[in-house]
């Protein structure tokens, strides 16, 4: 058993799969910026056809990110796919792992701004000293 860790660069995804454990997975956990779904492909679909169902899936997330006015998210951010089952507990600590790494880019987004936004930048960059352990 041996977890394969793949990236297609066409489509901004970030692939985790173990070929032997499922050939044809039966569950797909989908995380765009820390927010996770879980797909599951049409039963009897082959890996290539349940393969095109993820895809399509993940084309209408960043479809309903992109016709969000005023969204801080861009629809063509990365993807992390987990294709089969997980451990129990693993779910929630991949949400939890997914939020974070989203929180601090979203957070060093804001404090690279231009001078703009002020109060807003500082506020980022306070939170962001602090979660690193950089404060006083």
């Amino acid at each position: 058993m041996a977890i394969v860790s793949s990236f297609c660069a066409a489509h901004r995804i970030r692939l985790f799969y173990d070929p032997d454990a499922q050939p044809v997975p039966e569950k797909y956990h989908i995380f765009i910026h820390g927010i996770d779904t879980a797909f599951v492909p049409v039963s009897g679909a082959t890996i290539g056809e349940a393969w095109a169902q993820v895809l399509d899936h993940v084309q209408m997330r960043r479809g309903i990110i992109r016709r969000v006015k005023h969204s801080l998210l861009d629809p063509n951010g990365l993807c992390t796919i987990y294709a089969g089952s997980l451990a129990p507990g693993s779910l929630e600590a991949l949400r939890t792992s997914h939020m974070r790494e989203h929180m601090l880019e979203q957070l060093h987004r804001i404090a690279g701004r231009s001078a703009e936004n002020g109060s807003g930048r500082l506020q980022a960059i306070a939170l962001l000293s602090k979660l690193y352990g950089i404060n006083r």
